[in-house]
């Protein structure tokens, strides 16, 4: 143990459906440190090691207006940095850059080293000036970061390959294909694609089940899951498709472990973790993402728009070899691997 680090994130908490993971990166964080104050929007369920502390800034839903709540927090983040400025030397943000923005300048003074972690193909003024004020800044693939800097270092992503695995993963021979999709219900997921396609592949003769996992969020969000929800009865789908909601990392396991094929349309323009994921556990994807274009085996990435080449993939998708995508994902992807890159720069 040679360092003591500050992290800053949006949730601690175990059952937070897309923030949950980020528990496990604090785990292993734990292993290189001293000690970590971590401190977060929102605190949730969490069993972290001894040597970790969680301040939470007790996000809430009511009460004040929106600006009132971001000088709230604003200013009792600067307290706490100030506070705990003998306590730690290094500071890692995860994916929001307004941590930076609202005490950069102040861990710059303290002589704090300032990682930050961005995997979004969105590029605004938040990032711009959080470029200027961290040291170094991490990313999962190429395209997930869009802005030129001299700071940054691709590094893949952290999959907890230790809880996404399946003990017997070989669903082959079965009469009906097991599909399944993870993530936000939200339009730039281009899940009605996913759709267009699955009503080629029933026209085709073949039988499978689609499970679509994960919540709207917005009211946008609501209104295209409506929109989803009327083109699959149009399409005559209702029997082949279940909205299964927002799942916890635990409970989505045994979907993916039950599951044989992954599909993904994602139009964020960055590597998916959910995609990972699921090849983690043996789940073979069928991708139109260019980020997945040398990602994932030959024939499997489709370019965006091509149903039928995609409908061809999702019939192939069986004929990989599943302990192969398993590899991969522990020698480029796992998460102990991961945090040991990141570790290496805090102190640089």
């Amino acid at each position: 143990m040679y360092m003591n680090l500050l992290i800053c994130t949006q949730a601690v908490d175990t059952d937070d459906p897309i923030l949950g993971f980020f528990h496990r990166w604090i785990e292993e964080f734990a292993k290189y440190a001293e000690h970590i104050h971590v401190i977060c929007l929102k605190e949730g369920a969490h069993d972290l090691p001894k040597n970790v502390t969680v301040h939470s800034l007790k996000k809430t839903k009511s009460g004040a207006s929106n600006v009132l709540n971001r000088i709230r927090y604003i200013a009792k983040l600067k307290l706490l940095s100030w506070k705990l400025r003998n306590e730690y030397d290094s500071v890692f943000v995860h994916m929001n850059p307004e941590y930076v923005l609202a005490s950069g300048l102040l861990w710059r003074f303290l002589g704090k080293k300032i990682s930050l972690w961005y995997t979004h193909k969105s590029v605004d003024v938040k990032l711009f000036i959080a470029e200027k004020i961290v040291h170094h800044i991490f990313t999962a693939s190429k395209e997930s970061f869009r802005l030129k800097s001299k700071k940054l270092t691709v590094t893949g992503h952290g999959i907890d390959t230790d809880r996404f695995v399946c003990d017997n993963k070989d669903g082959r021979g079965a009469s009906s294909l097991s599909l399944i999709t993870v993530g936000r219900i939200t339009k730039t997921k281009n899940i009605s694609f996913l759709i267009e396609a699955l009503a080629i592949l029933k026209k085709r003769g073949s039988a499978f089940h689609f499970n679509i996992v994960g919540a709207t969020l917005t009211e946008k969000d609501k209104a295209y899951e409506n929109m989803l929800k009327a083109q699959i009865k149009q399409d005559n789908l209702g029997e082949q498709v279940t909205f299964c909601g927002s799942k916890t990392q635990a409970e989505i396991v045994p979907l993916l472990c039950g599951s044989d094929v992954f599909l993904h349309s994602s139009k964020t323009g960055s590597v998916d973790k959910a995609v990972l994921e699921a090849m983690s556990c043996g789940v073979v994807p069928v991708s139109t993402s260019e980020a997945f274009r040398d990602l994932i085996p030959q024939g499997l990435y489709v370019s965006d728009g091509a149903r039928e080449s995609f409908v061809l993939s999702i019939q192939k998708a069986v004929e990989y070899d599943r302990s192969e995508l398993r590899k991969y994902i522990i020698n480029h992807h796992g998460l102990p691997s991961l945090i040991e890159k990141l570790v290496t720069y805090f102190t640089v």
